[in-house]
């Protein structure tokens, strides 16, 4: 259990963030702030990975923000991931204009679609088990800069936010695997990018 801060900024004007990792054999729960923020003058943000074995609790702040470069990466992976339309998703926390948080308080982990359309970090989302979607997708209700996915049901990136979903599935595991299918649009709901610099990779 973390209630800390930790820092793994640039140590220099001009250099990158560092990296950060919290892991345990069985539950990581975070709850403090970890910052790893590339220089003032140059250099990208940096890496921070909180993770559990078994299970993951994320409420905590992650800043890996980056004033002359790209911003960095939080990775997060438990056993399962849900993306559910709309906003205020069970695990969602508040989201500021710097960070991203979320928390977990269950086994299976669950991030709001208005969440990850708000992002500043790129977002990494590795599961051992499965990624799958839930609820209504309401980005149809049109936001400046959609590229053309304003009437249809979209998960869709702000310019210059990567995001990577990533499972791991062991034969034990039964099924799993990445399933965007499950949401009320079933296979009709698209992932979008509204700028540029935005990618999403499966």
């Amino acid at each position: 259990r973390v209630v800390a801060a930790m820092h793994g900024d640039a140590a220099t004007e001009r250099g990158g963030g560092g990296t950060v990792v919290l892991w345990a054999d069985r539950s990581t729960r975070f709850l403090g702030t970890i910052s790893a923020r590339g220089g003032a003058q140059g250099g990208q943000g940096g890496f921070v990975e909180t993770s559990g074995k078994q299970f993951l609790v994320a409420d905590g702040r992650v800043d890996t923000r980056a004033a002359r470069g790209p911003v960095g990466s939080w990775l997060l992976d438990p056993d399962e991931i849900v993306i559910a339309g709309g906003a205020g998703a069970s695990n969602d926390n508040a989201l500021g204009d710097d960070q991203i948080l979320f928390s977990d308080g269950s086994g299976t982990f669950t991030v709001s679609e208005a969440t990850i359309e708000s992002a500043t970090s790129h977002v990494i989302l590795q599961a051992r088990r499965s990624i799958s979607v839930s609820g209504t997708f309401d980005h149809a209700s049109g936001n400046p800069g959609d590229n053309g996915f304003e009437s249809v049901a979209c998960l869709c990136l702000p310019p210059g936010v990567a995001m990577v979903l990533v499972t791991q599935n062991l034969a034990a595991d039964g099924a799993g695997g990445i399933d965007l299918t499950t949401s009320t649009h079933g296979n009709t709901l698209m992932l979008g990018v509204s700028g540029p610099g935005a990618s999403i990779v499966l």
